[in-house]
């Protein structure tokens, strides 16, 4: 009777260790998207003068500096989304962008993070039928791929990406996954 006791604990307390690490295996990821405006002016003639960047971008500045040629980097937005592993998030990015993200715990790595990305942009269409208008009363549009890659990154990394212009500049995206 003892021996089953005992026999019984330990196989509890395997349950209880492995259960864990099941759930982490499952678990959820956090993604965290920055959108960057970066920028050369035509007032900056000087070129060793350092970038001006956005006090909210500190973290990024060296970064920024040492990997992009602008001279000024502004903050734009950022979104924060939990998800579980392998189901696809999408981000609201300035000037009609979005981008999806879809994060997978790498098995084989210490930690790492594999995400699918796509960056898309709606635009309008330029046919004749893309003048009706959606059912929110906004005229009819289309997805068009920008940008689709793979990347890994270290649990809680973060890569810079150089993207597409927009509006007063080039658009650049900090992305980190933590999980």
């Amino acid at each position: 009777m003892r021996r089953a006791t005992v026999a019984l604990l330990i196989i509890f307390l395997l349950t209880l260790l492995l259960v864990p690490a099941t759930a982490l295996a499952k678990g959820e990821v956090i993604v965290e998207v920055i959108s960057i405006s970066a920028s050369s002016g035509d007032d900056d003639d000087d070129p060793d003068s350092e970038a001006s960047v956005d006090p909210k971008l500190s973290g990024y500045a060296g970064k920024l500096r040492s990997l992009f040629a602008y001279t000024k980097y502004e903050f734009l937005a950022s979104g924060r989304i939990e998800t579980a592993f392998g189901t696809p998030c999408t981000f609201q990015l300035p000037e009609r962008f979005s981008l999806i993200v879809e994060p997978e715990r790498l098995e084989e790595s210490d930690g790492r993070i594999e995400m699918m990305i796509t960056l898309v942009h709606e635009v309008e269409g330029e046919h004749e039928e893309a003048h009706r208008e959606r059912d929110d009363g906004r005229p009819d549009s289309r997805q068009e791929i920008v940008l689709r890659t793979r990347i890994r990154l270290g649990n809680g990394g973060t890569v810079l990406l150089g993207g597409p212009p927009i509006k007063g500049g080039v658009l650049i995206l900090a992305l980190s996954a933590r999980g």
